[in-house]
């Protein structure tokens, strides 16, 4: 069974201080028990609202994580993408968990080649 849903994309970038990364820790936490009891449709919706804001790298592949469990993967790849292929200027070294979650969502999204 495929579930789908479609809101808008938020340009909005959110600032976080150390509190903004609890609760934003909390927000990930409560997203991961809704997928888990079946309720895709409501964290699906708060998921791509979190994709439009500016998420701290300590979070990147938990919200990439859970994008591809509600069947979100491009968006996914867009959270990792800066990590795993930043610009020719940017010196960033991503973990092997970040590569293995960017080649899940490259290859959930059908880019099979790419993802091997």
């Amino acid at each position: 069974m495929y579930f789908t849903c479609f809101v808008e994309y938020s340009d909005k970038v959110v600032r976080m201080g150390s509190s903004g990364h609890r609760h934003l820790a909390e927000t990930l936490d409560r997203l991961d028990g809704l997928i888990r009891s079946g309720k895709k449709a409501e964290a699906c919706v708060e998921l791509r609202k979190l994709v439009g804001g500016k998420i701290p790298r300590a979070f990147a592949l938990r919200l990439a994580t859970l994008l591809r469990r509600t069947e979100q993967p491009t968006l996914g790849l867009r959270v990792l993408n800066p990590v795993v292929r930043p610009p020719h200027k940017k010196v960033v070294s991503s973990s092997d968990e970040e590569k293995v979650e960017y080649a899940f969502c490259l290859s959930n999204s059908g880019a099979y080649q790419e993802a091997i």
